[in-house]
């Protein structure tokens, strides 16, 4: 099932992020409300535009340069109020992208200190691999900068030594 996830961020100071999943058809609604909205915004601004550059300013009065002017603007007017502006409020917040890049940054930070954790677990853990071979009586060495391959081999080594070992009766 394809799904969008939808981030509703409270503020930039750093507050938890609510995350809420979305179906396909829940965020192409959404996206479809969205371009709706867009368009007439945009009718909208030109509109107004339009009835800047032809209105009459006569100073402490300014006519309309038609009466098709405002019968345009209460068009729009009742188009809006069919928007149910409190349901489009709550929809969804505006996101802040820089906010979030600086949210993932901080994440990746955190991600890289963890990885340097483990690669030092690694090292610790290759230079004991390599000391047990070090221990063993017949001279065996392995490098702690060796293949992963190389070092599987220590323990038919540390066979090879037990076998060879007199036997002790108990």
């Amino acid at each position: 099932m394809n799904t969008m996830i939808a981030t509703d961020i409270a503020t930039i100071q750093g507050e938890d992020t609510e995350m809420t999943e979305l179906s396909a058809a829940q965020a192409a609604a959404f996206k479809a409300k969205s371009i709706a909205r867009g368009k007439l915004l945009e009718r909208f601004r030109c509109h107004l535009q339009d009835v800047v550059d032809h209105a009459d300013d006569e100073g402490d009065r300014v006519y309309f340069g038609s009466t098709n002017d405002f019968e345009y603007l209460k068009e729009l007017v009742s188009e809006m109020d069919m928007w149910s502006w409190d349901t489009v409020i709550k929809e969804r917040a505006e996101i802040d992208p820089y906010a979030e890049m600086r949210s993932l940054r901080a994440e990746c930070e955190k991600l890289k200190a963890s990885v340097a954790k483990y690669l030092e677990d690694v090292a610790k853990l290759r230079q004991v691999i390599s000391d047990c071979a070090a221990a063993l009586p017949n001279g065996a060495r392995i490098d702690p900068s060796c293949s992963i391959e190389f070092m599987q081999g220590l323990p038919k080594e540390i066979t090879l030594v037990i076998g060879s070992l007199p036997k002790v009766d108990p």
